[in-house]
C-alpha cells in the first residue's frame, strides 16, 4: 500500500519535476557564488584600467606639450630662415 503522504506529494509535485527544480536551484546557486567570487576581480580590473587610463592621459598631455614646443621651434626657425634670406637679398 501507498501511504497518504506519498500520494499527496506525488499529486502536488511529481518527482521528475522536483529533480529538475533541484538541479535548477543548484545551477543558480553555483552561478551566484561564482559571480560573487569574481566581483572583487572586476573591481581590481577596473582599478587597473583607471590607473592605466590616468597614465595614458599624462603621457598624452606630455606628448601634446612636446608637439607644441616642436611646432613653436619650427615657427621660430622659419622666421629666422626668413630673416636670413631677406638679409642676403638686401646685400648689394
Amino acid at each position: 500500500m501507498v501511504d497518504a503522504a506519498h500520494v499527496a506529494a506525488s499529486v502536488v509535485l511529481p518527482w521528475p519535476v522536483m529533480i529538475v527544480g533541484l538541479i535548477f536551484g543548484l545551477v543558480l546557486t553555483v552561478w551566484a557564488v561564482v559571480a560573487l567570487l569574481r566581483h572583487p576581480t572586476f573591481e581590481r580590473r577596473i582599478a587597473s584600467l583607471e590607473q592605466s587610463h590616468a597614465a595614458n592621459e599624462e603621457r598624452d598631455r606630455h606628448m601634446s606639450q612636446m608637439l607644441q614646443k616642436i611646432s613653436n621651434d619650427q615657427e621660430q626657425s622659419n622666421r629666422l630662415l626668413h630673416v636670413i634670406v631677406e638679409g642676403h637679398l638686401r646685400k648689394p
